[in-house]
């Protein structure tokens, strides 16, 4: 959380971050992976918690935030509330993850209508 000089909350916000499966560290610890839940106990509740802040007036803001460093969920549907952004590796034998993105209140890109 963010908070201003009288202790508000202007931000809250939750981040979830997936390793890329395919990083050299992970091959010698079989079943660490994937770390991040995806349902109801993972990302979706984080989407719903930072509704929940704001709604609640504990937050002006609030963002969720999950990096998926080597695409693992990015097959799956954004959760509702949410977007994916594909970032491109930035040089050929570097990773390109994607993230997903969630805001409240939400804002519509006027470019995309998504939010």
């Amino acid at each position: 959380m963010i908070r201003n000089a009288g202790k508000e909350v202007l931000v809250a916000a939750e981040f979830k971050y997936e390793p890329s499966h395919s990083r050299a560290e992970f091959a010698a610890l079989p079943g660490k992976l994937p770390v991040v839940v995806w349902g109801l106990d993972g990302v979706a509740k984080d989407v719903s918690r930072i509704r929940t802040f704001v709604e609640a007036r504990v937050a002006q803001v609030g963002f969720a935030v999950f990096i998926d460093e080597g695409r693992y969920f990015r097959h799956r549907p954004a959760q509702p509330g949410t977007v994916w952004h594909d970032w491109d590796a930035s040089h050929p034998s570097s990773q390109s993850p994607s993230v997903l993105w969630a805001s409240w209140p939400q804002v519509v890109d006027a470019a995309t209508d998504q939010a």
